[in-house]
């Protein structure tokens, strides 16, 4: 279990925040808050992005994930309701320009998570 009290409390204060608002929806329609548009902490817009595309290709106890190009329409057309269309143009950007983490970047993200597993 993560060692909490050695996460800096304004980088806690800003996971938390993310974690309590990344399923609102970008139309309102979302929880806890119904918040929308950049009501929405612009973080937990970001997050919603990553966490619908784990979600959709993803296996599950009851499905299969899908495809890769299928989640990426269903992504395309929840932009502007259920997305931030801002936000699905930056994770379409990030996935045309495919990064590439270096060995020793992938090392410190790796010993930075030790550390606050710890």
């Amino acid at each position: 279990m993560a060692n909490l009290k050695k996460i800096p409390g304004e980088f806690y204060r800003w996971v938390k925040i993310i974690i309590l608002h990344h399923h609102e929806r970008f139309d309102g329609e979302g929880y806890p808050d119904g918040l929308k548009y950049e009501k929405i902490p612009f973080w937990a817009r970001v997050t919603a992005v990553a966490d619908i595309y784990h979600a959709l290709t993803s296996d599950r106890p009851y499905r299969r994930g899908m495809e890769i190009e299928k989640a990426l329409e269903i992504i395309k057309d929840a932009s502007d309701t259920q997305l931030c269309p801002e936000c699905v143009d930056l994770f379409f950007e990030w996935l045309s320009t495919e990064p590439e983490i270096e060995q020793e970047e992938e090392a410190t993200i790796y010993s930075m998570a030790e550390k606050v597993r710890a």
